[in-house]
């Protein structure tokens, strides 16, 4: 999906969304997904995930993480969450790759988690082989990805099955790329694929790593 000089960003719109007495969905809250990526031939290498209701100037809601790939292909992971600072080494298995969002849904589909159900316009639409639809691939019910690059262009995850209507309370988030842009290979783009700058601990309690 990109070059292999700069770095790829990919940004997300999350939207969680609660059925009415009525059974139409309802808004609630949004949150902004935003992978920067940086690739080394077709493969990524580095990759930052911030993930917040905020900009990207402002601590994260939810999370901001660095992984990179080591000489060994292991993936390190190095994560702020709530002022406080987490290190891991992800499983052999967990590649950068597999853990994008376009990887995610490809292995997911050639698992056969996923499974074809339309196919129009140079899109797939893919839906959960689970029994209750929620129950797997994190609980994706149905995405539209590009044929070529498996970039989702919207997904639901949780909710009832495709096709049947929602009850009162019922549950979903459904999520879009908003944006996808390969940016130039300067100090100031590359400086995205770095852990954001952000206070650590609170007056009264002192940072903390935590290693996984």
């Amino acid at each position: 999906i990109a070059p292999p000089d700069g770095v790829v960003h990919l940004q997300v719109r999350v939207t969680y969304q609660t059925a009415d007495a009525s059974g139409r969905w309802a808004d609630g809250d949004t949150i902004a997904w935003h992978d920067f990526s940086q690739l080394d031939g077709h493969s990524i290498v580095r990759l930052r995930r911030f993930i917040s209701a905020d900009g990207l100037d402002a601590p994260p809601t939810d999370e901001d993480s660095v992984l990179v790939a080591g000489p060994d292909g292991r993936v390190a992971a190095t994560s702020w969450v709530a002022g406080e600072i987490r290190e891991e080494t992800l499983p052999a298995e967990l590649t950068l790759d597999s853990i994008s969002i376009a990887g995610m849904l490809h292995e997911a589909y050639e698992s056969g988690a996923l499974a074809l159900a339309e196919e129009r316009d140079g899109e797939l639409v893919l839906r959960s082989t689970a029994a209750g639809c929620g129950e797997d691939v994190a609980g994706i019910s149905e995405v539209v990805v590009d044929a070529k690059t498996f970039l989702p262009s919207r997904a639901v995850e949780g909710g009832p099955c495709p096709g049947t209507a929602p009850k009162k309370d019922d549950s979903r988030q459904v999520w879009s790329v908003t944006s996808v842009e390969t940016l130039p290979d300067s100090a100031e783009n590359r400086a995205l694929l770095e852990l954001g700058d952000w206070p650590l601990g609170t007056a009264d309690e002192p940072a903390e790593v935590v290693e996984g």
